[in-house]
């Protein structure tokens, strides 16, 4: 199944949910900056990117690690790395929230699941 062909990944982004800054888990409606950094990211050219804070980037990478892992077709490998483990595993977070997110019936199993990883059992990604 082509995953990326049923899951385009600005049509998914809002089906998902976030955490606001008041707390509350709201769907992920992309801000102008977020565009911005996923056209970036969808170009597929390397992207180094200078911000100011709280514009939602690190929300929108880790989305951009979920799609590219779950509609991978292959095994592919993802790597967060961080100067503090919290940071990363606060981002891996963020994919599990998008992953748990997921209707029941698009979830695809998962062979590796723990505070540090996340595998699918049938792709590997």
């Amino acid at each position: 199944m082509s995953w990326r062909r049923w899951l385009p990944v600005r049509r998914l982004a809002p089906r998902l949910q976030v955490r606001s800054k008041t707390g509350r888990m709201v769907p992920f409606n992309l801000n102008a900056q977020q565009t911005v950094l996923l056209e970036a990211l969808e170009s597929g050219e390397d992207v180094l990117v200078l911000k100011p804070r709280q514009i939602g980037a690190s929300t929108l990478v880790a989305y951009w690690f979920f799609w590219v892992w779950f509609t991978s077709p292959d095994p592919v490998t993802l790597v967060i790395l961080s100067y503090k483990q919290k940071s990363s595993k606060h981002l891996l977070r963020m994919v599990r929230g998008f992953y748990d997110a997921l209707p029941v019936e698009l979830r695809r199993p998962l062979s590796v699941s723990s505070s540090t990883a996340m595998e699918l059992e049938d792709s590997g990604a």
